[in-house]
């Protein structure tokens, strides 16, 4: 989904803990892409709560289907819940978004 889509929604930023999605919710926040922009301050806690996955605050792919893969970043981040399938940045991803 493109962000000129999101004009009339709620979008909520997340990273693995809460830095890089802080920054990226205040960029879009300052630019008023969206009507509402939300830091969720880190994917892993919120992987853990009872809630997570279902009810106003699930987490949705981009075909509005819960989502059950969250992004850890790397391997030394990947202390989600067995709810859902970690996905990490490979080598050069990982590499990359160090320099970011």
């Amino acid at each position: 989904m493109a962000i000129e889509d999101c004009q009339d929604a709620t979008v909520v930023c997340y990273c693995t803990v809460g830095r890089r999605s802080g920054a990226y919710a205040a960029r879009l926040a300052k630019s008023r892409a969206c009507k509402s922009v939300l830091n969720s301050e880190g994917i892993l806690m919120y992987s853990y709560l009872d809630a997570a996955g279902t009810g106003p605050h699930a987490l949705v792919d981009e075909l509005g289907a819960p989502a059950t893969r969250i992004h850890v970043y790397a391997s030394p981040w990947d202390l989600a819940s067995e709810r859902f399938e970690s996905v990490k940045f490979g080598v050069l991803g990982a590499i990359g978004a160090a320099f970011e």
